[in-house]
C-alpha cells in the first residue's frame, strides 16, 4: 500500500481533472471546509493588522520591537548570523529550490495534482504580494533598510518574505503530512514548517528590514493563500468526502 493510501483519513489527489469518487462541490469535504474557513479567518485578521499599520497606531510598538532587536543583534552576534542565513533561505532561489525539489519528488511519485498546487501556490503568494499589495500599501521600510543586501524593494507591508516562506510552508505540509501520515511524522511535518517560516519572519525584523506588523500580516497572508489555494485546487482530500 502506499503510505498516503495505508491509514490516513486524507488521501492525496493524484489527476488534475477531477476523479468519479470526488465529490462535485469543494464544500462537500468536511476538510476543505475547514480549509476555507482557516484562510479566510487569516485574511480577515491580516487585513485588520495591515489597517492598525497603515494609521499608525502600531508605530510604537513596530519602533520599539526594532529597537529591541538592534540591541540584542549587537549583544548576540552569533544569533544575527542565523538570522542571516533564515532570510536567505527566505530569498526567492532558496524558496523556489526547496519547492522545486519537493515538486519533483510528487511528479516521480505521479501525484500531479498535489505538485501543480505547490507550485501555483508559491506563485500565487510572490505575485499577491508584490503586484497587488506592497505597491498598493506602499508602506516605507525602517531606516537604514534599503542599505540591505535582501532588500529588492522599498514597499514594506507586508512582509514578502514572511508571506512566501508561510504559504510555502503551509502548503508542502499540507501535502507532505498526507504522504507521511503517522503521527510522530505528521508532527516533525509541521514543527519543521513551522519553524520554517517563524525564523524567516523573525529574521526580517531581526535584520532591520521589516517593521514587526509588517511580518504578522505577511505570514497571516502567506498561510490564508495556501489553505485557500488548497480549497480551490483540492490538493488533499478527506476520505469522509469520497466514502473510502
Amino acid at each position: 500500500a502506499r503510505p498516503c493510501d495505508s491509514g490516513s483519513i486524507v488521501t492525496l489527489s493524484r489527476l488534475h481533472r477531477p476523479t468519479p469518487d470526488e465529490p462535485p462541490s469543494r464544500l462537500a469535504d468536511p476538510m476543505l471546509r475547514r480549509y476555507l474557513a482557516i484562510g479566510l479567518a487569516c485574511w480577515a485578521a491580516g487585513a485588520v493588522v495591515i489597517l492598525l499599520a497603515a494609521t499608525g497606531i502600531t508605530d510604537g510598538l513596530d519602533r520599539r520591537t526594532l529597537i529591541l532587536a538592534e540591541t540584542d543583534g549587537g549583544d548576540r552576534p552569533w544569533l544575527t548570523d542565523i538570522m542571516r542565513v533564515a532570510t536567505f533561505l527566505g530569498d526567492w532561489p532558496a524558496r523556489l529550490g526547496i519547492a522545486g525539489l519537493f515538486v519533483l519528488m510528487l511528479l516521480a511519485r505521479r501525484f500531479a495534482r498535489a505538485a501543480s498546487y505547490i507550485l501555483y501556490t508559491t506563485l500565487a503568494a510572490w505575485a499577491l504580494n508584490a503586484w497587488v499589495l506592497k505597491p498598493l500599501l506602499d508602506r516605507e521600510r525602517p531606516p537604514g533598510a534599503a542599505a540591505l543586501p535582501s532588500v529588492g524593494d522599498p514597499f514594506s507591508l507586508p512582509s514578502g518574505h514572511a508571506s512566501n516562506a508561510a504559504a510555502l510552508a503551509m502548503a508542502i505540509a499540507i501535502v507532505a503530512s498526507v504522504i507521511w501520515w503517522r503521527r510522530h511524522q505528521r508532527r516533525a511535518i509541521w514543527v519543521t514548517a513551522l519553524a520554517f517560516a517563524a525564523l524567516v519572519g523573525v529574521s526580517r525584523v531581526w535584520l532591520g528590514a521589516h517593521w514587526a506588523t509588517d511580518v504578522l500580516a505577511g505570514w497571516l497572508e502567506g498561510v490564508g493563500v495556501a489553505l485557500l489555494m488548497a480549497v480551490w485546487l483540492r490538493p488533499v482530500r478527506s476520505r469522509a468526502a469520497t466514502g473510502r
